[in-house]
């Protein structure tokens, strides 16, 4: 999860039905938090990271809900 610092806050979450391509997330994230998808590989608690809009392009501040 993207703290409001764009630092990382690591979560265990609950998974609950998936698909090929989706999987929903039942419990350990709330509504409009927002999430990284790529490169968590390379991440740890505390690491910053730089928020992209859903077109992929940078932003100064958090996408909205």
């Amino acid at each position: 999860m993207v703290k409001p610092d764009n630092t990382v806050d690591v979560r265990q979450v609950t998974l609950g039905p998936t698909s090929a391509t989706d999987a929903a997330i039942e419990a350990g994230l709330s509504a409009g938090e927002v999430i990284v998808i790529e490169g968590v590989d390379k991440l740890r608690a505390g690491s910053t990271v730089q928020v992209r809009t859903p077109g992929g392009e940078a932003s100064g501040s958090r996408p909205s809900a």
